[in-house]
């Protein structure tokens, strides 16, 4: 497992990563930060060697997540073999192409739906419409914030929904299929570290590879690269733009969600800003502005 650490100094308490030749990596828990501030440890992850209790893998096949228990951590074929089964259903639909979810040692997979199924396109469904008004549908985010996906209007016993739309798009389905494609533009982090270069390579199932420069990895923290488990998802279309959450890789066993919000996307240009939400203190923004490339 990748360890080496430089740490750097900076003013204040909360920054609590730092460079490393391959990228910025976490501290491990109960550790000295870069301004010589220590750490609280993290109980919600296992210590960084610990083996997995077995091995499981999920994958979606007709909009319901399959989970199969193997034998191997080497990742199996996508019919999981013989021994599976059904744990969970999508609310939408599988992703495409099939991918497989690495489970981490957990025979729940919890968050496989999040990677193996598309976001929610449209409101759950709330029962019969009576009489006349407005209802809204919403969804959590990260850091507190509630995201409205739809606002639907009931006349005369007749109900219909519609979701904000910007650019021109108005579902999650709609921005992720115009953010397919290669990416190339300038990242301005917070004021601890200096504008850098990034090339974003996203899939049209949200698929991502993603390329820093210099010394910063495209997302500032963790690695560079792909990785099966590493996507791009989109929760809600806003009026201020799309949000959702990009996959920041800090071990092939440790995949964290980041939060992006005000993701603009046409034919020639996407801008969005990422947060490190798995700190649940969503107070450093990076700005992507990005065109597409060949």
């Amino acid at each position: 497992m990748r360890r080496a650490l430089v740490l750097i100094v900076c003013a204040g308490c909360n920054l609590y990563f730092g460079p490393d030749p391959g990228g910025h990596q976490r501290q491990p828990d109960g550790g000295v930060g870069p301004d010589g501030c220590t750490l609280p440890p993290d109980a919600s992850r296992p210590p960084p060697d610990a083996p997995p209790s077995g091995y499981w893998f999920a994958t979606c096949v007709d909009g319901e997540i399959v989970l199969g228990d193997v034998q191997s951590e080497d990742v199996p074929p996508a019919d999981l073999g013989t021994n599976h089964a059904v744990i969970a259903s999508c609310h939408s639909r599988c992703r495409a192409p099939v991918g497989i979810y690495e489970c981490l040692g957990d025979p729940n997979c919890t968050g496989a739906d999040r990677y193996l199924c598309e976001p929610d396109s449209v409101c759950p469904d709330d029962g019969a419409c009576a009489g006349s008004g407005t209802s809204t549908c919403s969804t959590s985010a990260a850091c507190g914030i509630t995201v409205q996906t739809e606002v639907c209007t009931c006349v005369g016993n007749v109900e219909s929904c519609a979701s904000p739309c910007t650019d021109g798009l108005c579902s999650p389905l709609d921005v992720l299929a115009k953010l397919a494609g290669h990416w190339h533009g300038v990242v301005t982090p917070p004021d601890f570290a200096s504008p850098y270069e990034v090339d974003l390579y996203i899939g049209k199932d949200g698929h991502l590879t993603a390329y820093g420069s210099g010394e910063y990895t495209a997302f500032y923290y963790g690695y560079d690269g792909s990785d099966p488990n590493r996507w791009i998802t989109i929760l809600a279309e806003t009026p201020t733009g799309a949000v959702g959450f990009v996959g920041v890789e800090f071990d092939p066993q440790e995949i964290l969600p980041g939060l992006v919000t005000g993701v603009h996307v046409s034919a020639d240009r996407l801008k969005f800003t990422f947060w490190d939400s798995w700190l649940s203190d969503c107070t450093r923004p990076f700005v992507f502005d990005l065109t597409r490339a060949p």
